[in-house]
């Protein structure tokens, strides 16, 4: 099965993101001197692909379903000055051929980090994003044993 991982637009580009929730929590902040290689969808993308052994939709695999992961929330939310976690949050779609929704699944892993700066809250998300991935690969094992994903070639 084919995987594919899109951002939502404030996600969109490579600032490590933090909210507090003491102040403005909707708002998005963004540390000053640290950025991600890439986008945050792009790298979580390829950390799924290796964690959870579905191959990516734009690689040229011919496959019948697409899973598709619309990322909501890849961030630090500071709870008060010295304590924050990391919010890995989306909604997981199996689309097959026809581009029908066969399954759907919100998924929303919170990780608390070691330390109240951008080193804290990137470790605190890279393990959030494990934590996904497992969540994402036994969904998705639970709907093959259930018989939901049979015309999606397993």
């Amino acid at each position: 099965m084919a995987l594919e991982v899109r951002a939502a637009p404030w996600l969109d580009a490579p600032s490590i993101t933090y909210r507090l929730a003491y102040d403005e929590p909707l708002k998005r902040r963004q540390y000053a001197e640290s950025r991600w290689a890439s986008q945050p969808a792009s790298l979580l993308a390829q950390y799924l692909l290796q964690k959870t052994g579905l191959v990516a939709a734009n690689g040229g695999a011919v496959t019948s379903c697409v899973t598709r992961l619309s990322l909501q929330e890849f961030s630090q939310l500071f709870e008060t000055p010295q304590i924050s976690h990391a919010i890995v949050q989306g909604k997981v779609d199996v689309v097959d051929g026809k581009r029908r929704i066969v399954a759907s699944q919100q998924l929303r892993v919170q990780t608390p980090a070691a330390s109240a700066n951008a080193s804290g809250g990137v470790s605190a998300l890279v393990a959030a994003s494990g934590e996904l991935a497992t969540q994402l690969r036994d969904w998705l094992d639970r709907l093959e044993a259930d018989g939901v994903l049979k015309n999606c070639g397993g």
